[in-house]
């Protein structure tokens, strides 16, 4: 029988109504006491890490949250995390960054109603996290609402429907059917020893363009100490480049050493800086395509790669490595 550990955070899931709505409450073993059909399934250990609404989760909580897998890696065959839906696709893809040789599974879950309430999702995602975390899937994925999806390509789509989470830009590893794991999508880690990289640097804006913006904030940012820039612009990618005043001000953040990625409003299909006008000036001036990676992944991986490269050119470079040269890299 595998053993798993499951990791708990707060969330909906871990909800109870207060005098100011919903705030979490119900603590590891009390979420996994609600799933009686569990029982059997492997052997199960739990551990409250945090106990928080995902609203308030910040990119420390990402570190900590690898270390307690760093820590206890050997000791298990897979890990599950509950967690807050809102901000769990930016969590599953800090996870993917700092665990680059996961060869195990790691399984976020959470739900739109929490543990307690009539009709939850909450025991049905708790119970297809758990048959995931025993499946021979490796690396970091979200389960939810019967469907499997690649930690770095989860995003939240629903403020309230149960199919909250769509895989973006990729296929569905696997779903839960007739209560059995089916892969659709094999997932294969680096072939490399364990390791853990928690290092994170916040220092990180993401804007989102709006017509008629200026670059002030683009200033502001870059001599306030951020040293990465998410410009979520339209369609392909690119930035007004009409707009004088705002190519000069990315120019400017650009020579002081601030890395500009370029990603898109649009969910699906991702940058392609080559297709119109707007996309070759950010090339020119020296942005970068964030390809098909959502804004989420793209955010955190900039945080992450900052945090663990000595400066800005490093930072780039660990940026546009993929999974499987991380440790190359960083080697």
């Amino acid at each position: 029988m595998k053993k798993i550990l499951m990791l708990s955070t707060g969330g909906t899931i871990a909800s109870v109504e207060g005098d100011n709505g919903l705030e979490p409450q119900i603590g590891a073993h009390a979420l996994i006491s609600l799933v009686p059909e569990l029982e059997g399934l492997c052997a199960i250990e739990t551990k409250e890490v945090l106990n928080i609404d995902s609203s308030n989760i910040e990119p420390e909580n990402w570190s900590l949250l690898a270390k307690n897998v760093a820590a206890e890696y050997e000791n298990y065959d897979g890990f599950v995390i509950t967690h807050g839906t809102d901000t769990m696709a930016y969590t599953a893809s800090a996870l993917t960054y700092m665990l680059p040789s996961l060869q195990k599974p790691l399984v976020l879950t959470g739900s739109q109603l929490p543990a307690e309430t009539e009709g939850t999702d909450a025991k049905k995602n708790i119970l297809d996290a758990f048959r995931t975390a025993i499946s021979n899937i490796q690396g970091v994925c979200v389960t939810f609402a019967g469907k499997i999806i690649k930690g770095v390509c989860a995003t939240k789509m629903h403020t309230q429907n149960f199919n909250a989470f769509y895989s973006v830009n990729y296929p569905y590893i696997g779903e839960i059917i007739d209560n059995n794991v089916v892969i659709n999508h094999e997932t294969c880690a680096a072939k490399s020893e364990f390791i853990c990289m928690p290092k994170i640097d916040k220092k990180v804006l993401q804007v989102k363009l709006l017509p008629g913006i200026t670059g002030q904030i683009i200033d502001y940012a870059s001599t306030s100490g951020y040293k990465g820039l998410i410009i979520e612009g339209y369609g392909a990618g690119g930035i007004p480049d009409a707009n004088e005043g705002f190519v000069a001000a990315i120019q400017r953040a650009i020579s002081q050493g601030v890395i500009v990625v370029c990603t898109s409003q649009a969910i699906y299909d991702g940058v392609d800086l080559n297709k119109y006008t707007p996309g070759h000036t950010a090339i020119r001036i020296g942005a970068v395509s964030a390809g098909k990676m959502t804004a989420e992944a793209a955010a955190v991986k900039l945080m992450w790669a900052l945090g663990n490269a000595a400066d800005s050119v490093g930072a780039l470079e660990l940026f546009n490595s993929d999974s499987v040269s991380y440790l190359e890299f960083i080697a």
